[in-house]
């Protein structure tokens, strides 16, 4: 992660999932330890996301997200939100490609307008 990003957080941890067994453990405490934006690694299994979501985690990102989006979403959690990548979004959704781009646009996370033709 990029310093600019890593200043605008308060803390922030990696979770890799070839140690998921022994992360389950670390996971759990995620957001009593005051973790407000978790960045995974791209290939988290779902079970992960939805874990540190229970955990009461307020934002995840995958580690293939652009630093424009991981800024996206720290800044939507310092706003009291709690926000997911759009890539977080499509692990755990399995809504059409039209309302995964509605909901990054109401989390501020693409531009406003229109989804693309292509995913009509």
């Amino acid at each position: 992660m990029t310093a600019s990003a890593g200043a605008a957080l308060w803390r922030v941890t990696v979770v890799d999932p070839s140690s998921a067994r022994r992360a389950h453990a670390r996971e759990l405490p995620a957001g009593r330890l005051g973790m407000r934006v978790v960045a995974l690694s791209a290939d988290a299994p779902d079970h992960v996301v939805r874990t540190l979501m229970d955990a009461g985690v307020e934002g995840i990102v995958s580690s293939r997200e652009s630093e424009g989006v991981v800024l996206a979403v720290v800044d939507a959690v310092r706003r009291g939100a709690r926000a997911w990548s759009p890539r977080t979004r499509a692990k755990l959704d399995v809504r059409t490609k039209t309302e995964l781009s509605q909901a990054a646009r109401d989390d501020g996370l693409l531009p406003p307008g229109p989804p693309p033709a292509r995913y009509l």
